[in-house]
Order: structure tokens, then C-alpha cells, then sequence
């Protein structure tokens, strides 16, 4: 007998099964509509993945769309962070457009590198971070060494400032990742919820996670070209 109030997928000899009815009655439905190829914020929506990095975390985000419109700063913004002031308790990274440079907060460390534009802008990037350091698209870039835990989860797309946001950036989301002391807790996707509303869903809780900010994330489907 199939467990249905445990099961987060079912698949058949015929591929992947979206829902089990009887008659009139949903037994079970997947957690979601659709998986899409990414979620993009334009500049309002964020997402709050609640959890509140340390020393043992380990993250990577895959991103698309950067280019001079993802900043509404010079100064920039961040893809992924928290913090509880500048330089404390920090972990994430974001790009300043007017000096060319990449950055990384880990605990009390805030290094940055210079990236120039043209060969940041225009293509998509892989953003590892854990205690050894800042990684883009899987070359080194900055080393930390320091030992923290934070008090304040990860906000995507923005920093969480103690609770609070700064600038929102525009790109493309394709996943997040999370390890804990090498244990995946976080596996985010984006998809539709059975209400057509666009958000992550992360594979590890089986949990959907929702703009925390106003209107809706533009997004694409799955082999539908621009």
C-alpha cells in the first residue's frame, strides 16, 4: 500500500504521477503544478529560505540574466545573504556594478575581487560559498578564514539586514543549495503551485517558499524559448 501523506513524489512505468484521484476524490496531488527553468524578480520579489547560516554551511546558487538593469544601485546588490550588521555574523555575496568588484561575507569578513563586467554580464554563473571561501563558477576567488553562526536566515535575491531588506536585484534563479556540516537541507527549485502562483520548492522538506515581497516573479517554462 502506498503511504500518500508521505509520499512527495510517485512514479509509474510511465513516468512521474501529478495526482491519484477516486472519482470526485484528489487521494493525493504532487506538492506542486510544474517544475519551470527559473524565477525572476523584478526588483520587489524575494525569498526567505529560513535557514540561518553558520561556520558548516555550504551554499550554491545558480543564477542567470545579469546585467547593468540587475543592479538598482551602482553600488549594487546582493544575490544571496544575511547578517546582523556590516561585517558581523555575515554570509552571502553581491557585485558592485560602479567598481567592478565581487564580494564575499563569511562571519566577519567581507573580501571582495575585481570581476569585470563585461565578463560577468550576459551569461550564467555558479556562486559556491562555504568556510574556504568564495567561488564563481567553480575557480576560487576568495579565501575566508574565520568561524561564525548567524542569527538570521538567507534571504535570496536581497540580504536579510537583521530582518530587513536592501535593494532587491533583478535576475534569473535556476536553483539554491544548502549543505549543513555536509548534510543537504535545502534542494530549491522553482515551479507553480497548483494555483498558478511562481515560488521554490525545496526537494529536502517538501516545502513550497513564497515571494516575501510585493507581486509575482516573472518565470519560464521548461523548453519554451524567449
Amino acid at each position: 500500500m502506498i503511504d500518500f501523506q508521505n509520499a512527495n513524489t510517485i512514479f509509474t512505468p510511465k513516468g512521474e504521477v501529478v495526482a491519484i484521484a477516486r472519482g470526485d476524490d484528489v487521494l493525493w496531488r504532487k506538492a506542486y503544478k510544474k517544475e519551470l527553468a527559473y524565477l525572476e524578480s523584478t526588483e520587489t520579489q524575494y525569498i526567505d529560505t529560513g535557514f540561518i547560516p553558520n561556520t558548516n554551511t555550504k551554499t550554491e546558487l545558480y543564477v542567470g540574466g545579469i546585467s547593468a538593469d540587475t543592479f538598482p544601485t551602482t553600488s549594487g546588490g546582493w544575490f544571496v545573504g544575511s547578517r546582523t550588521a556590516y561585517m558581523s555574523q555575515g554570509f552571502g555575496t553581491y557585485y558592485n556594478p560602479g567598481e567592478q568588484r565581487l564580494y564575499g561575507a563569511f562571519g566577519n569578513q567581507q573580501i571582495s575581487v575585481s570581476v569585470p563586467s563585461t565578463a560577468f554580464y550576459g551569461k550564467d554563473h555558479l556562486f559556491t560559498i562555504d568556510k574556504s571561501g568564495l567561488y564563481l563558477d567553480g575557480s576560487k576567488k576568495i579565501s575566508f578564514n574565520n568561524s561564525f553562526n548567524g542569527k538570521y536566515p538567507l534571504w535570496l535575491f536581497t540580504i536579510n539586514l537583521a530582518g530587513s531588506r536592501a535593494n532587491v536585484m533583478r535576475f534569473k534563479l535556476f536553483y539554491f543549495k544548502v549543505w549543513d556540516n555536509n548534510n543537504l537541507v535545502r534542494d530549491m527549485i522553482p515551479v507553480l503551485d497548483w494555483s498558478n502562483i511562481p515560488c521554490m520548492y525545496d526537494k529536502v522538506s517538501g516545502e513550497l517558499f513564497y515571494n516575501q515581497g510585493t507581486g509575482d516573479f516573472l518565470y519560464a517554462e521548461i523548453g519554451v524559448t524567449e
